[in-house]
């Protein structure tokens, strides 16, 4: 990192930026105006660190570097080793070449510690992994509430801010299937639904109406995240498979019966269908992307791009920012790898425990013909003259086919969102961090602990954007520091529609810049030169390590003088 980012260059480039900057620039506030062109040269005043400090003596990325979902990382990668070494049948097979189907005992490890509640050994496989599945989603759920889910919606609740005043899922919070609106509920109530849905998680791992449990908390599920689409932890998607896998499973026969035999075990391979089809949607949205934008979405620079974004907007520490650096510079990685501690959203408390599933079945549904299978035990349910007497089975295909037809029709980009079906398609547009015809976007928060769960989402909601419009003056209500910056100079005509008109087609050595603050102008001057930097090279300078460089520097530098302006929050 010293190499990349030596000191006296920082230094340098600070005293550069202030000179430039000048005293006779006029200090604006924030709000107006929201378009800033190149500073004059004059006579400047000196902000380059002082005698005996370096920028580094500045805490430029505050906050955690990791967070609570290396815990929940740590926590099921702990628990697929102790899966695997605890399943003989796999071990033998590892050891002797074997195949794997002619080892069938599988124990686990939670056997010796459940023996006074019950066998884990003796129940059918879609129960044991409902039995982890939901208590690990329990778990990190209390989690998140407690560390900044309910402060967060206290505020939200109160703040007056735009988005306060719907409801739903996803960033737009769109109607729950598309068709059913949210109710807005008070913070008590709020309280309440999460902790009936962490209870019911729970009780549902014991042998009393594990059920019934789950239907409580497929519901309770809907109405707590609901309310917190705009936090950065719970809205998107990250936590819409969850509702789809606690259905299957409140329908699936296998958890109240005990002498269940692996046909009754179809809801495991319902979920496989509708999770390998939200991924393969995903991938889909990606190609369709890299053809309606004519750029390979798969060249390394989209990834780049969004990674850079990230070192905005979600920093985390300095040595999460290290991190970004090296990654930010590699340019070629694959899309899932990192991606929290590269990006900072979460997958891993609400959506990666469902991968669970794999390493808990038995070999027996450990194939495309098990899965086939119960694709046509289902059809046969829903065509059956006693559909009453299968009515879970057959309730469960419609679920999983409508799910496989949004993913696969790609349904959110022509149609709109249905969470929480979905194709998940966030970052289908390629990038390139220095393609002339592309909008500049990027934002900065004061809050020290951004990637933790309790603070509103710092870049979708904005004065410029259309379909997430946020007014202006909403800014202020802000209980911490926000800033966001950019061009909307060139952007393409199919994402004009998300731009708001009157911020279109400005020149491009004007800056957009929205603060709840008053911007000083060695940071307004900084964030010119950050526009202007990306603007002065050519799209394969995306491979360039010296244009690299100098991007992450100066993105130090803008990050400096924004930690360095006092901020005191707006009280009502």
């Amino acid at each position: 990192l010293h190499d990349a980012l030596p000191i006296s260059s920082i230094s340098s480039s600070l005293q550069e930026c202030s000179l430039r900057s000048g005293a006779t620039m006029a200090t604006q506030r924030g709000r107006t105006p929201t378009r800033s062109g190149s500073p004059s040269a004059s006579q400047g005043v000196e902000l380059s660190p002082q005698p005996g400090e370096s920028a580094w003596a500045c805490r430029l990325h505050h906050g955690s570097n990791f967070g609570s979902p290396a815990v929940w990382s740590a926590m099921l990668v702990s628990l697929f080793c102790a899966l695997i070494l605890s399943t003989p049948s796999l071990c033998q097979s590892l050891a002797t070449g074997t195949p794997l189907a002619s080892h069938c005992n599988i124990s686990d490890p939670l056997t010796s510690m459940s023996k006074h509640w019950f066998d884990l050994t003796s129940v059918s496989p879609t129960r044991r992994f409902q039995t982890y599945y939901c208590l690990f989603i329990a778990a990190t759920l209390c989690w998140n509430h407690f560390e900044g889910h309910a402060k967060f919606y206290n505020w939200f609740y109160a703040s007056g801010v735009k988005p306060s005043e719907k409801r739903g899922l996803g960033h737009g919070a769109v109607k729950f299937y598309g068709v059913i609106p949210a109710p807005k509920l008070t913070p008590g109530m709020h309280s309440l639904a999460g902790f009936i849905t962490i209870a019911s998680l729970c009780i549902s791992c014991a042998p009393w109406a594990p059920r019934i449990c789950l239907g409580v908390a497929y519901f309770g599920w809907f109405f707590y995240y609901s309310q917190l689409f705009c936090a950065t932890k719970a809205g998107g998607h990250g936590g819409t498979t969850v509702p789809g896998i606690l259905l299957m499973l409140a329908l699936s026969p296998a958890l109240s019966s005990s002498t269940a035999d692996l046909g009754d075990d179809w809801a495991l391979n319902f979920i496989k269908v509708q999770i390998a089809a939200t991924y393969c949607g995903s991938g889909m949205c990606k190609i369709a992307g890299s053809l309606r934008f004519k750029q390979c979405w798969a060249d390394g620079a989209t990834m780049q791009a969004y990674v850079f974004d990230a070192m905005w907007s979600r920093p985390g520490g300095e040595l999460t920012w290290t991190l970004q650096g090296v990654a930010f510079s590699a340019l070629g990685l694959l899309f899932h790898i990192g991606i929290y501690f590269l990006q900072g959203f979460d997958f891993l408390s609400q959506w990666c425990p469902l991968f669970l599933l794999f390493a808990l079945q038995p070999p027996e549904l450990a194939s495309t013909g098990a899965v086939h299978a119960s694709l046509l035990q289902g059809a046969a349910a829903v065509s059956s003259s006693s559909i009453l007497s299968s009515s879970g089975l057959a309730i469960a295909f419609l679920y999983t086919a409508a799910s496989v037809v949004v993913s696969l029709t790609m349904m959110d980009l022509w149609y709109g969102e249905v969470l929480p079906w979905s194709c998940c398609p966030m970052f289908l547009v390629p990038r390139n961090l220095f393609a002339q015809a592309m909008p500049r976007w990027w934002s900065m928060t004061g809050a020290a602990e951004q990637r933790q769960a309790g603070f509103m989402d710092p870049l979708m909601n904005s004065p410029a954007n259309a379909k997430f419009y946020m007014p202006e003056e909403d800014l202020f209500k802000f209980p911490h520091k926000l800033l966001q910056f950019g061009s909307m100079s060139n952007v393409p005509k199919d994402l004009q529609k998300f731009i708001r008109p009157e911020y279109l087609g400005h020149p491009q050595d004007e800056i957009l810049c929205f603060a709840n603050f008053t911007v000083p102008a060695e940071l307004r001057a900084a964030l010119q030169d950050m526009v202007r930097f990306t603007f002065s090279y050519s799209e394969a300078d995306a491979w360039n390590d010296e244009a690299i460089k100098k991007l992450i520097d100066q993105q130090r530098i803008c990050r400096y003088h924004f930690e360095k302006v006092p901020f005191k929050p707006k009280t009502s």
